[in-house]
C-alpha cells in the first residue's frame, strides 16, 4: 500500500471478481480498485489500509437476493460506510424492485413504485436495500443504479446463470418482455455515471426488450413450461440463503414483465443501450447477425410476424368461416402517421378486438396498438396472446408513447364494463363520453377514427350476472356473466353470429377546436359528441339492415 498512498480508492463491496477486473481496465490509472467481500465480517487489518488512503474514496455496493439476506447485508454495508463517512456511494440495484405485476404499464420510470397489493420477496429485498442505504448516506453522495439483467461470462445474476443451462422451467402461457445489458456495457455505464458524478436514482435499461422465449431460443436453452399453480405450490423452497432465492419469487418474473425506462440515464450519459445488441454479444461473434430479432424487440411484446401468420392461418378461419366478417370503410384508416381508433367492445371475451387488429393489419398493412385492461394479461395463454397481438396496458404514458411513434392507438372508451352489458343494452353506448381519447387527439393533433362492429354482442348474450367476490378479485371482472353457452354449458363456445365491421370517417381535432370556439363548448366535448353520434347512427343503420344475427349482409356490394 505504500506506493498507493496518494491514489483515489474505489471499493467494490459484494461485486464479482469479473466486475472488479473490468473496472480496473476502465478507471483512471491513479484510482485503486479494490474488492471487499460482504459475505463475511472484515477484520480491521483488511479495511484499515483502504479507508486510510488520503485520496477520494467511492464505494460500489452490490448484492444478490439468492445469497444475501437484506438485514445482514445492510448491517455489513453500514459498518463499511461508517468506516468511510465521507465516501461517495453507488448502489447497484435492479429493475426487479418494480415487481412482476400484471398491472405494470411497462418501461417504468424511476419514480414508479411497486403496487402495495403485490407481494414478491425479490422486489421487497431490493426495496429494503435501497431504503437502508438511503438512510445511511446523504442524497448528495448517493447514486442508485437499477439495472436490467446483466449477462456475460462473469455476470453472477440469476438470469445469467439460467442462460448457461441446457433447460429451464418457465411459466406456461406467459412470455414476458426481458431487458438485457451486457456485462462490459454495464461496467462502462457504471464508470460513466461515476465520472459524471451523478446522484439520485437511475434505470440502466435498454430502450428495447425481447420476449423471453426468443432470448432462451437464441441462447440455445430449452424451455420446460409448467402451470403457475404447480410452480407456486412447489416453488417456495429456497435455492440459497437469501429470502429472495425462493423459486416462486424468481419465476414470477417469468410470468409478468418488469421493465424500466432508461431515457433519463441515456440523456445524462449519452449511452444508448440495446437488449438486442446485448444478446448478440452474449451468443458470440458469428451468430449475432443470425438472430434476426428486430421484429420482436418491441418493449411491450408485439409480435408482428405472429399477427401476419395468424391472419392467414387460424384467425382466417374465424374471419372467413366462423364469424364470416363483412367489412367496409377501411379507406378511412390513415396510411401513415398516428391516429386513434375508437369503438364499442362487446361479447365478454376480446374476440372482437382480436378481429379488428388482424383485419386492419391484413387489409391496411398497419398494426393498431389497443389499450388493455390488466385482467386480460393476468391469466396464462390469453396474456401471451394479447401481448403478441400488440396490446399494451391502458395508461396515458403508453398512449403517448404509441402516438409519438406514429402508430395507431386503439381505445375502448367504455372500459371493461362494455363487454359485460346485458343483452338488452348491448347496442346502447351508455357512458361512452369518457374523453381520454379526445384529450389524446387534441394533445397530439391526430384524427379520431370511429368504428362499429355489429355481431360480437350476440356471441355470448348476457341474461344474468353473478357478483361473486372471487370473480371481482381473482379475475378482476365486474361480474361473472351468465350466457347460454358460458360459463355453465359443457360447450362454452361463442355462437357463430355474422359480424359486420365498419370504419367511419375520421373526426379532425383541428375542426373540432374551431367548432368549439364557434359554439362556446370545450373541444373535448365536441369530439366525444361527434364520435358518439357517428357510432350511434352507423349502429342503428346497420341493425336496421340486418335481417338475421347469423346470416345476410348489411353493406351494399
Amino acid at each position: 500500500m505504500k506506493n498507493e498512498k496518494n491514489r483515489d480508492v474505489l471499493l467494490v463491496a459484494g461485486g464479482s471478481a469479473g466486475m472488479v477486473k473490468a473496472l480496473e481496465t476502465l478507471v483512471n490509472p491513479h484510482v485503486l480498485v479494490s474488492a471487499i467481500p460482504l459475505d463475511r465480517s472484515l477484520t480491521d487489518s483488511e479495511i484499515h489500509p483502504l479507508v486510510t488512503c488520503p485520496g477520494q474514496r467511492l464505494i460500489l455496493l452490490s448484492a444478490d437476493p439468492e445469497r444475501d439476506g437484506s438485514k445482514r447485508w445492510l448491517d455489513r454495508a453500514r459498518w463499511i460506510l461508517d468506516q468511510v463517512p465521507t465516501a461517495r456511494v453507488v448502489l447497484h440495484s435492479s429493475l426487479e424492485v418494480y415487481g412482476p405485476d400484471h398491472h405494470s404499464v411497462g418501461m417504468m420510470d424511476e419514480d414508479a413504485e411497486r403496487r402495495p397489493a403485490l407481494s414478491n420477496a425479490r422486489a421487497e429485498f431490493w426495496e429494503e436495500l435501497e431504503a437502508g442505504v438511503q438512510e445511511a448516506v446523504p442524497s448528495g453522495r448517493l447514486l442508485i443504479l437499477r439495472s436490467a439483467h446483466v449477462i456475460g461470462e462473469w455476470a453472477d445474476g440469476w438470469f445469467n446463470r439460467l442462460l448457461q443451462k441446457d433447460r429451464v422451467v418457465t411459466v406456461m402461457g406467459y412470455d414476458p418482455s426481458i431487458q438485457l445489458i451486457h456485462e462490459m456495457t454495464f461496467v462502462r455505464a457504471v464508470h460513466v455515471a461515476i465520472e459524471k458524478r451523478l446522484t439520485g436514482i437511475y434505470n440502466i435499461a435498454p430502450c428495447d426488450a425481447l420476449p423471453l422465449h426468443k432470448v432462451l431460443e437464441a441462447a440455445k436453452v430449452r424451455s420446460l413450461p409448467l402451470p403457475w399453480t404447480v410452480l407456486r405450490y412447489f416453488g417456495d423452497r429456497r435455492t440459497g440463503e437469501g429470502r429472495g432465492s425462493s423459486r416462486a419469487a424468481r419465476l414470477a418474473y417469468f410470468r409478468y414483465s418488469c421493465t424500466g425506462c432508461g431515457d433519463r440515464f441515456a440523456k445524462k450519459t449519452d449511452l444508448t443501450l440495446s437488449s438486442l445488441r446485448a444478446l448478440g454479444q452474449f451468443v458470440g461473434e458469428g451468430r449475432e447477425a443470425s438472430l434476426d430479432l428486430a421484429d420482436y424487440s418491441d418493449s411491450h411484446g408485439l409480435d408482428a410476424p405472429f399477427i401476419r401468420r395468424a391472419a392467414e392461418g387460424r384467425l382466417k378461419f374465424f374471419e372467413k368461416i366462423y364469424f364470416r366478417v363483412e367489412r367496409k370503410g377501411f379507406e378511412h384508416i390513415p396510411e401513415l402517421g398516428p391516429g386513434i381508433l375508437v369503438g364499442p367492445h362487446r361479447g365478454v371475451m376480446p374476440l372482437d378486438a382480436v378481429m379488428v387488429v388482424q383485419m386492419i393489419t391484413k387489409y391496411s398493412k398497419r398494426v393498431p396498438r389497443f389499450l388493455l385492461h390488466p385482467s386480460l394479461v393476468k391469466l396464462g395463454v390469453l396474456a401471451r396472446f394479447m401481448r403478441r397481438m400488440g396490446g399494451v396496458i391502458a395508461c396515458k404514458k403508453n398512449a403517448d408513447e404509441i402516438l409519438k411513434r406514429g402508430d395507431l392507438l386503439g381505445i375502448y372508451p367504455e372500459g371493461i364494463r362494455g363487454p359485460f352489458k346485458y343483452y338488452k343494452d348491448v347496442y346502447k353506448l351508455g357512458r361512452f363520453g369518457r374523453s381520454d381519447y379526445a384529450r389524446f387527439a387534441l394533445e397530439h393533433s391526430v384524427p379520431v377514427v370511429p368504428f362499429v362492429m355489429v355481431g360480437p354482442a350476440e356471441i355470448y348474450p348476457i341474461f344474468g350476472k353473478l357478483n361473486w367476490n372471487w370473480v371481482q378479485q381473482g379475475l378482476e371482472w365486474p361480474c361473472l356473466p351468465v350466457t347460454p353457452t358460458f360459463p355453465f354449458s359443457p360447450l362454452p363456445f361463442p355462437l357463430p353470429t355474422k359480424w359486420h365491421l365498419q370504419i367511419l370517417p375520421p373526426v379532425d381535432p383541428v375542426a373540432a377546436i374551431a367548432e368549439a370556439e364557434r359554439t362556446g363548448r370545450e373541444p373535448c366535448q365536441v369530439i366525444t359528441e361527434q364520435v358518439k353520434k357517428a357510432i350511434e347512427d352507423a349502429t342503428a343503420e346497420m341493425l336496421a339492415k340486418r335481417k338475421s344475427i347469423f346470416l345476410g349482409k348489411v353493406f351494399p356490394e
